[in-house]
């Protein structure tokens, strides 16, 4: 997870809400697609991200397509169960938090603000400036909405992301098998 978070810079509960069914292609051109029907946006509005081509290397699409259709990093509570006679989160929140607790606490990696998940969308924002990301497809990715009306016209096809998307440079990731 916090290579997908690394590579989009989306925010970890729009990363831990992600379903099967919501890694799609437009031909070979892969994308993820951030959904309210998965879970909360912070726009409450859906859009996509390009899949960096590392991740598909490191067998992301493989795992999403073995999830099938629900989610990909939690197990759901039974229908019906009152969460807030649980921890009051969605089991997507619990999965976020769980996540920076193992990268502050096991890691020993010190959280900016004390917010470790949220670090991942600094860097993908500093490198896409350093590496010449277009600021449009970027704000979009990130479901940021447009600055002006004018910045909202028109759409963003996936090959546009994918084009911007793989001017970030690859992390040294070691190759494990997902679980």
């Amino acid at each position: 997870m916090p290579w997908i978070c690394a590579y989009t810079g989306l925010r970890v509960t729009e990363i831990t809400q992600l379903r099967g069914v919501d890694v799609q292609a437009d031909g070979d051109t892969p994308y993820l697609l951030i959904t309210p029907e998965a879970g909360s946006t912070k726009s409450g509005r859906a859009w996509m991200t390009a899949v960096h081509p590392h991740l598909v290397e490191l067998g992301l699409l493989d795992m999403f397509k073995a999830v099938g259709s629900g989610p990909a990093f939690y197990v759901p509570y039974p229908y019906g169960t009152d969460l807030t006679k649980l921890t009051g989160k969605p089991r997507s929140q619990e999965a976020g938090v769980r996540v920076g607790n193992w990268i502050t606490e096991e890691l020993g990696i010190p959280a900016p603000g004390g917010k470790p998940n949220h670090a991942w969308r600094h860097l993908f924002t500093s490198l896409s400036r350093k590496h010449d990301m277009d600021k449009q497809h970027r704000d979009f990715m990130l479901g940021s909405g447009p600055e002006d009306a004018r910045e909202g016209y028109g759409d963003f096809p996936p090959s546009a992301l994918a084009r911007e998307i793989t001017k970030l440079p690859r992390f040294d990731v070691k190759a494990t098998t997902w679980r």
